[in-house]
């Protein structure tokens, strides 16, 4: 039986990781060809277009995800058939009220940006929303059944599909515009995935006769919050780009997307660490107090600081060089963005796990706070920095936004576990020489291993 759990949670452990790694992958390798296949100013475009679109995407799924997952797992059919019905009128409703917001802002930002292709695109992806809003339920449908496979498999097709076009195109030499993409998302990823995620669900897909104006309402209050946090966030992490758009040109968004992109690097581990993290310091809480709490912190933060030094010292010194491989001549601009930027990624895990344990720890409400401070505080600090010092003052200002964002969660963090967000570096240091005395043994072993057979 303990056999049994240990494959369920490793295969499913598995495709989680794989899922993360391919979707970074094909999002990677396609940003490597699509920085060569257009110029830097239809780039910019096409970063500031992709930066909106995320923000529908993450706004539908923490709409619907969080709650549906919540009250789904544990009910019985006919209240699951509700829950279903509720869930699928309430996606139904953010992807019209998208829609809507799409047709109205096309023309205005494509004016505040000074990109007058992008109105055309947002409009095109209106047309794509309606196929990707399945989608986006039959994805939340096989996480509340643990189908971890069919989401690896309908994920794998979106992002693996989007990037096989971008890869003719590249081989080819084709000359496309920036609204061949949408299109080709529009004609073939987006219903085709959705076809593939369908097969994948479709066994789960029952749904009562009437909508339950009980469970619309269950589902709404549960969200609103949800939603609010996390729209919030991903507007912060947006702003850099949204205010070099407006200020300054979409060339320069290009050449700091081309920098920051480099950071990306660093999400798969410090999302896979803080994944696994998350549900234990909610069980830590309950079982053990805080002491077990803040002992968790700064040992997850240490190990996220460790895996991340040596890709922040090789960044920093080989920053030219990166961005030659990664963008070409044509970013070179972008190698002191580069050398500011990268600091971030010091940062970013006392951030990530700062949120993360406050919503385990049951205080999603001050995470909310805090959320809402960097936000205003981003703009502010952003604005005159961009204002004053260009693109180099996106780099110094988002780096100065997220380190008030650090010290004020940790003054909460402090308050409320005793955190000392300076043990996580004594931490990061005893996984070095922790793994240096481990690997010597190995390399001792192996050593006395090899004697012993040349004797015999």
């Amino acid at each position: 039986m303990k056999f049994a759990k240990d494959s369920y949670w490793l295969k499913s452990g598995s495709y989680t990781l794989l899922n993360r790694i391919s979707d970074f992958l094909f999002g990677f390798a396609g940003f490597l060809m699509l920085i060569r296949i257009f110029s830097k100013e239809e780039f910019g475009v096409w970063v500031l277009f992709i930066t909106v679109t995320s923000l529908i995407e993450i706004a539908r799924a923490s709409f619907i995800q969080n709650a549906f997952i919540k009250f789904s797992v544990a009910a019985e059919l006919n209240e699951y058939k509700k829950i279903l019905t509720a869930s699928f009128f309430m996606n139904a409703l953010i992807t019209l009220l998208s829609i809507i917001l799409f047709l109205s802002l096309g023309n205005i930002l494509g004016s505040v940006w000074n990109s007058p292709e992008l109105p055309a695109l947002m409009y095109l992806y209106t047309i794509t929303m309606l196929f990707y809003a399945p989608f986006a339920q039959f994805i939340v449908v096989m996480q509340a059944k643990f189908n971890f496979k069919g989401i690896f498999y309908s994920q794998l097709f979106r992002s693996g599909a989007f990037f096989l076009f971008i890869l003719s195109v590249f081989l080819l030499k084709y000359k496309i515009a920036l609204h061949h993409l949408v299109i080709a998302q529009l004609l073939f990823v987006a219903p085709v995935s959705s076809v593939i995620a369908y097969l994948f669900v479709k066994k789960d897909l029952l749904f009562s006769r009437n909508l339950s104006r009980e469970w619309v309402g269950k589902l709404f209050r549960y969200s609103k919050f949800v939603f609010g946090t996390s729209m919030t966030s991903m507007l912060t992490n947006s702003m850099d780009k949204f205010l070099i758009g407006g200020l300054l040109t979409s060339a320069q968004v290009a050449s700091f997307n081309a920098a920051s992109r480099v950071l990306n690097l660093f999400d798969v581990p410090l999302f896979s660490v803080a994944s696994i993290v998350f549900p234990k310091s909610a069980e830590r809480m309950e079982k053990e107090g805080k002491q077990a709490v803040k002992y968790l912190y700064e040992r997850s933060v240490g190990l996220m600081i460790a895996m991340t030094l040596p890709f922040f010292v090789s960044c920093f010194i080989f920053a030219e060089l990166i961005i030659k491989v990664i963008a070409g001549n044509e970013y070179l601009d972008s190698v002191p963005v580069l050398r500011v930027v990268i600091f971030l990624s010091i940062l970013k895990p006392f951030d990530r796990q700062s949120g993360s344990f406050l919503d385990a720890i049951g205080k999603p409400n001050l995470n909310f706070i805090t959320v809402i401070i960097n936000f205003f505080t981003t703009i502010s600090v952003l604005y005159v920095f961009i204002k004053f010092a260009g693109i180099m003052g996106a780099a110094f200002g988002s780096l100065l936004s997220l380190f008030i964002a650090v010290v004020i969660s940790h003054i909460i963090l402090y308050k409320l576990l005793n955190i000392n967000p300076f043990n996580t570096f004594i931490y990061a240091y005893k996984f070095y020489s922790d793994g240096f005395i481990i690997a010597r043994k190995f390399l001792t072993k192996e050593k006395t291993n090899n004697s012993d057979h040349e004797q015999i």
